[in-house]
């Protein structure tokens, strides 16, 4: 094989001012960019208080086709750009899943505080929902779940996107790993205890749920 973990990948992140024009006190010009050893993709942007950019990536661990981490990193830049040393190690932290992964989400709490979605093995299709919670800084929330993480076995098959609402709650929208792919959303405590499964049906034959988000009177909304 000619793959090569230490291959140096570059992750670019961009900010424009209201106008949108480049934000010239960002990056060069408005550009932040961080070499980042066997980059595969995005998955995510999560502003926190103060300026502060994380950023979701997944690395490759592997050669094609089986090469994805079982993890996602998140990086964090400065409101100027640069690589946080503060935040995890050298700026850097790790949301460890047990499956190849492909897609994940990131909430960002009022204090700072993430929260991660990704997959995980779970009884029911194989399919199942681990999400993380993190300080501002990326260290794990002993608040939440157990050590800063709760296991779901009845999670979504694809979660897709994570949202947070006024008061703590956390709601994942994706596709039902039971009764045949429906779109399904879950709910969770602030402290990580689910609350709420429902799966929406519409009638087409594949049913994915794409966005979830709380409105200010607390009610759900999805779409797919």
């Amino acid at each position: 094989s000619t793959w090569r973990r230490d291959v140096r990948g570059t992750l670019k992140v961009v900010r424009l001012t209201r106008s949108g024009a480049h934000d010239p006190r960002f990056g060069q010009n408005g550009a932040a960019t961080v070499h980042v050893d066997g980059i595969r993709t995005v998955l995510a942007l999560a502003p926190q208080p103060g300026g502060a950019i994380v950023v979701a990536t997944l690395l490759y661990g592997g050669p094609p086709p089986y090469g994805f981490e079982r993890a996602v990193t998140l990086i964090r830049l400065d409101r100027r750009g640069r690589v946080d040393p503060s935040f995890g190690a050298d700026g850097r932290t790790r949301v460890e899943s047990d499956v190849f992964l492909n897609q994940a989400d990131v909430a960002v709490r009022a204090d700072g505080g993430l929260v991660v979605a990704v997959p995980q093995p779970g009884p029911e299709s194989g399919a199942g929902l681990l999400l993380a919670s993190l300080d501002a800084d990326g260290r794990p929330d002993p608040s939440f779940g157990a050590d800063g993480v709760v296991e779901d076995p009845l999670g979504p098959a694809f979660p897709a996107a994570i949202a947070l609402g006024r008061r703590g709650q956390l709601g994942v929208v994706g596709t039902s790993p039971v009764g045949g792919g429906d779109f399904a959303v879950w709910q969770f405590a602030a402290d990580g205890r689910r609350t709420v499964f429902e799966e929406v049906e519409s009638g087409a034959p594949a049913e994915n749920g794409q966005a979830i988000a709380f409105d200010q009177a607390g009610r759900t909304l999805l779409a797919g």
